[in-house]
């Protein structure tokens, strides 16, 4: 079975064409090539694994000084160690995940994660480690994907 990978520019304009409102930010042109990981992947491995892994680090209830952009980060950051444990022979440089600022239903800024998935876009709460969705009023507010 071959990988769809896409290169920093072709992921660049499935954000711009999905999201045309947003400023995509130049760390999404930091690696060459991304491949996806599918929908199931994220929720069955991934999300679970970074959970442990955030737990197991003391990390997980840290919310005074470790918060929301804090856990994006660290989602995107363990997302590539993922793939570099486990895609040797997929011809990228990591997984198609970065984040997302978004304007909530409070009004205060948020920062979660989105991927690049088999079954198109999702977004990630990390803070839950789960997939969510986002009102529609909420994806227009998106300002920044990086």
């Amino acid at each position: 079975m071959s990988v769809k990978t896409y290169t920093s520019h072709e992921l660049r304009q499935l954000i711009k064409e999905d999201s045309p409102q947003v400023e995509i930010g130049t760390s999404l042109n930091a690696d060459g090539k991304y491949v996806m990981a599918t929908r199931e992947s994220w929720e069955r491995d991934i999300l679970p694994a970074f959970k442990l892994w955030m737990i197991d680090n003391d990390m997980w209830n840290w919310k005074d000084k470790h918060d929301c952009d804090d856990k994006a980060d660290a989602l995107k950051l363990f997302a590539q160690r993922c793939f570099q444990e486990t895609s040797h022979k997929v011809a990228a440089d990591g997984f198609a995940v970065w984040r997302v600022w978004y304007t909530r239903h409070d009004g205060g800024g948020h920062a979660i994660n989105r991927a690049l998935t088999d079954e198109g876009f999702i977004y990630i709460e990390p803070q839950t480690a789960k997939v969510v969705k986002l009102t529609k009023k909420e994806e227009a507010s998106k300002w920044l994907e990086y």
